[in-house]
């Protein structure tokens, strides 16, 4: 969560120094954020109750990413929203094949976290020779004072999306139909106009005589 929100932090300072506005972001066509909301209360639960039902974790770690796919797929077009995604499925995949987040001994030593400290939650594993994908586990340290933790590839992908999707969203202007998350409307088709018949040299001819007999005569 540290890195996050560094990465959220300078995103938005950066934004503003670049020229954007926050209101940039209130006008972003999220399509679908109930799913998102769904998604993370669900992953809350499953962290809360791994004390207490050990698959618990897994389990909601896996239906809400479920949840978050619909999301992601309903907002391709937003930028980072993709890499966020890419993210979460990579945590989702290294937990279900292991049944918990792997965690790096020297990565959590690193970071100067307590190594026997993450591996006694139900959230976490000790990483040795038999985890699977060894290289999406917790195996990044992030040694920051403020707060200090070993993180995953797939956190920092999530972390690189999100800051991508509030500087992009700020650089936005608002009621701008050029703007980056604008999708150009389609043309309505033009029909054909319909041939102009032109009269021909008979035609001119016939006028000229009803004209001729509808003069008065003398």
């Amino acid at each position: 969560m540290g890195l996050a929100l560094l990465i959220l932090v300078v995103a938005v300072v950066a934004g503003l120094l670049a020229g954007g506005r926050l209101a940039g972001l209130i006008q972003l066509p999220i399509k679908d954020g109930g799913w998102l909301v769904a998604a993370l209360l669900i992953q809350l639960v499953g962290s809360l109750t791994a004390n207490v039902v050990g698959f618990a974790y897994p389990l909601g770690l896996v239906i809400s990413v479920i949840l978050a796919a619909r999301f992601v797929f309903r907002n391709l077009e937003l930028t980072g929203i993709p890499l966020a995604g890419l993210g979460l499925l990579a945590n989702t995949l290294v937990v279900c094949l292991n049944g918990a987040m792997p965690v790096a001994a020297d990565a959590a030593a690193r970071a100067g976290v307590s190594f026997s400290g993450m591996v006694d939650s139900p959230r976490h594993e000790a990483a040795n020779a038999d985890t699977i994908l060894r290289f999406l586990a917790d195996i990044v340290p992030v040694p920051f004072p403020f707060h200090r933790e070993v993180i995953s590839l797939g956190d920092i992908l999530v972390a690189a999306g999100i800051g991508i999707f509030v500087f992009a969203g700020m650089l936005s202007r608002v009621g701008d139909d050029s703007a980056w998350w604008v999708k150009p409307e389609a043309a309505e088709p033009v029909e054909p106009a319909e041939p102009v018949e032109t009269a021909n040299e008979d035609d001119t001819i016939e006028i000229e005589a009803i004209k001729e007999a509808s003069k008065p005569r003398e």
